[in-house]
């Protein structure tokens, strides 16, 4: 949990977890080797080492000791990553650098022999060990960036064989319990042009391969006597139950495949039960638009759908039981019945800020001169330029500041498709500060209104403050030079305030949540539908407690609201209340809008996201931005867009084609000519599913060149009492002759 290692033990009534690697360094993918010792890969001395975490206290574990002690038990020049410890524990596995895999012994917490076991440009991934400890499994690409499936004998490392042999990706091996299967994941025959993933499996065996599903079900031709079982039962009784033997014909193994699953979106995560005779894998649920867990039988007959299962993360399994993430929360998956029970965890750790912005700076880095794809790094001193931007980057009070100074770095390689991006927003303190729409520069009497935001509360007839106005007192409190004018507006947020101008007269104003932006669509805020509508509106949500998936919706306006018809984007019919009550079919963002008209007939339509479900940190997204024009061809887009979402692009249509900006929040664009252009806001998550689009048009008018431009647009209202439709044109151009 945010780079650190917790150990809790395996208790549904029991959350509390102890932090077992306590630094402000990134600690990860720990591994236990015994019931006291653990490890783990940590950075904590300038790049990544496996380190080993013991109780010093005898009677207590890892789970509450509070004696731990840390070892470090590799030194590598390079960073380690992906330490993978074999079933018996002897062993492990782990990379060094960018595609170096090691073998090791470990042997009373010390690594040991360690040697290289495969090498190459690319990486060894999704490493699996096989039940005896004997193969190890994973994927690799080749020169085309074709990723295959390979075993690869421990014992003679020489003994390496593709078992997958396709042109298209192969990935995330895991073997059967029983050491005669191994399913992955491929996309050779994926649904949407072959790009979708489904679960295979490859029959280790010839003679298990050439049985057929009858043959399973009814048993061998020439059953064993009973005297013999009842012979081998003794045998068995004696040995180890758990004790598994893989024999693999190696000869054309790829002709044995066998496609287990068909649904049109990507399943991933294929493990076999303990039984060896199911498969689970997460998938997404049309009714729901979640990754559940789904089992289903070897030949692909009888999918089952696990209940209690949705959105489901990452996923380990281990002695016969699959333990996931969902939405943040750990849980447990027991096969024998399918039972779902949630593992409650309570953790805690100290934030070191100035100590975690130098990890970052580190690791980005040191990621970077490992892999960029020209070693001479276009011919810049990369060293040079690390050591140069260090100083500024720490000395960042802000995420968004931290990521500015880190992008300039990375600018200086002058290289497409790189950037970093703050993962959260910044932590603020909400002091409700009331707006009113107006800048204000200080002065020596108080404060000069430098702009007034059109349809603010600030615009309004009764208020009317213009340019120049002198703001000598907020609520009878005067402004000096040096004041800062918004902080007499703290916490009056939708209250009314008393506003002293230089002509000694008062004008009362009641301030808003949001202020808006002439040309800038930002969720909750309103635009006008049909004109210069001369007052504002924006949605508040209240949750239903007492029901699932229900809220009341109301509108906060600043003129007289006549009507409100809702429309919340989930397929239900449009309501016209000046209140609703309203229960989403399902979890998601949902993107409510309220078309509001006043008593003159002006209607202006206001928009909010919703997010259904789980809130914070659940699997859902949704998809925003808004634009600033900085001159008639310079526009600045930002990204506002909520949710779990792991990718981001940005697609803008211009004269010559589209061009696409991924995972970056601000992209500053130039247009090459004038003309009503669409932009698009896409965001997704491969894990969870999740995905959503938004797309608004942008009107680049160049009225001293003469160019000819029109964008055809309407808006319609409503009369739900004689079921009329109005529609009413919005076309926008400098010069057009016919309208249809």
């Amino acid at each position: 949990i945010n780079g650190e290692i917790f150990v809790k033990l395996n208790n549904k009534d029991r959350k509390n977890c102890n932090n077992v690697s306590n630094h402000a360094y990134r600690d990860r993918n720990p591994q236990w080797i015994s019931d006291t010792e653990l490890l783990f890969v940590s950075d904590r001395d300038g790049h990544n080492e496996i380190y080993k975490a013991v109780s010093n206290d005898t009677l207590v574990g890892l789970d509450r000791s509070l004696k731990i002690s840390i070892t470090k038990l590799t030194k590598s020049n390079e960073d380690v990553y992906n330490v993978l410890v074999s079933p018996d524990h002897k062993k492990l596995v782990y990379r060094v650098g960018r595609a170096n895999l090691m073998l090791a012994d470990i042997k009373a917490g010390v690594i040991s022999n360690s040697k290289s076991y495969s090498s190459g440009w690319a990486e060894a991934e999704d490493v699996s060990w096989s039940p005896d400890g004997k193969y190890i499994a994973y994927s690799q690409e080749d020169l085309n960036f074709d990723s295959e499936i390979f075993i690869q004998s421990v014992e003679n490392p020489n003994n390496k064989f593709n078992i997958s042999m396709h042109p298209r990706s192969d990935i995330a091996p895991v073997w059967s319990p029983d050491g005669k299967k191994l399913a992955f994941a491929s996309n050779r025959s994926g649904n949407r042009g072959g790009i979708d993933y489904d679960i295979w499996m490859v029959w280790l065996k010839k003679e298990d391969w050439e049985r057929s599903k009858i043959d399973r079900e009814n048993g061998d031709y020439y059953a064993e006597k009973e005297a013999d079982k009842d012979k081998k039962k003794d045998k068995d009784k004696k040995k180890d139950k758990k004790k598994v033997k893989v024999a693999i014909d190696k000869e054309r193994i790829f002709d044995r495949l066998t496609r287990i699953t068909r649904l049109p979106d990507d399943e991933y995560k294929g493990m076999f039960g303990p039984d060896s005779k199911y498969v689970y894998y997460s998938a997404t649920d049309p009714s729901t638009n979640n990754r559940h867990f789904f089992k289903v039988k070897l030949d692909g007959s009888s999918p089952k759908a696990i209940k209690e299962t949705s959105k489901v993360g990452r996923v380990a399994d281990i002695d016969g039981k699959f333990y996931f993430t969902s939405s943040g929360r750990l849980k447990e998956l027991n096969p024998n019945g399918d039972k779902i029970t949630s593992l409650a965890h309570l953790a805690k750790y100290k934030e070191d800020f100035v100590a975690m912005n130098q990890q970052v700076y580190q690791e980005g880095t040191r990621v970077l001169t490992m892999g960029f794809y020209d070693p001479n790094f276009h011919g810049y001193d990369w060293k040079s330029l690390i050591k140069k931007y260090r100083p500024l980057a720490l000395k960042a009070s802000t995420e968004q500041d931290y990521s500015f100074v880190f992008n300039l770095l990375l600018g200086q390689l002058n290289a497409s498709h790189m950037g970093y991006r703050a993962k959260t927003s910044e932590r603020t303190n909400n002091d409700n500060i009331g707006l009113l729409g107006v800048e204000v520069k200080n002065i020596s009497k108080g404060v000069q209104v430098e702009y007034v935001l059109k349809n603010s509360v600030a615009n309004k007839s009764k208020v009317n403050l213009k340019v120049g106005d002198i703001i000598t007192a907020v609520n009878n409190k005067p402004i000096s030079k040096n004041t800062n004018f918004y902080s007499l507006l703290k916490n009056s947020k939708g209250e009314e305030i008393l506003l002293t101008k230089s002509n000694a007269k008062d004008v009362i104003v009641r301030t808003q949540q949001m202020a808006g932006k002439d040309s800038i669509y930002v969720p909750g805020e309103s635009f006008d539908s049909h004109g210069e509508c001369q007052f504002g509106a924006n949605i508040d949500a209240e949750p239903d407690t007492n029901a699932q998936r229900a809220g009341h919706f109301s509108i906060n306006s600043s003129g007289v609201v006549a009507s409100v018809r809702w429309d919340f984007n989930d397929g239900s019919s449009i309501v016209e209340s000046m209140e609703a009550y309203h229960q989403f079919p399902h979890d998601g963002y949902f993107n409510v809008c309220a078309f509001v008209t006043d008593t003159a007939g002006c209607e202006i339509e206001t928009c909010m996201p919703i997010n259904i479900g789980e809130g914070e940190g659940s699997s859902n997204c949704f998809a925003d931005f808004y634009f600033e024009q900085d001159s008639t061809y310079d526009f600045t887009f930002v990204n506002t867009s909520q949710g779990e979402y792991s990718n981001l692009e940005l697609w803008i249509d211009g004269p010559n084609g589209g061009q696409h900006y991924s995972n970056l929040d601000t992209v500053s664009h130039v247009f090459t000519a004038p003309g009503y252009w669409n932009v698009c806001m896409n965001v997704w998550n491969d894990q969870t599913g999740c995905q959503s689009n938004n797309c608004m048009t942008v009107a680049v008018e160049d009225t001293a060149s003469n160019a000819v431009t029109c964008y055809a647009d309407y808006s319609y209202s409503l009369d739900l009492e004689t079921n009329t439709v109005t529609f009413n044109n919005n076309l926008r151009t400098t010069f057009y002759t016919d309208i249809f």
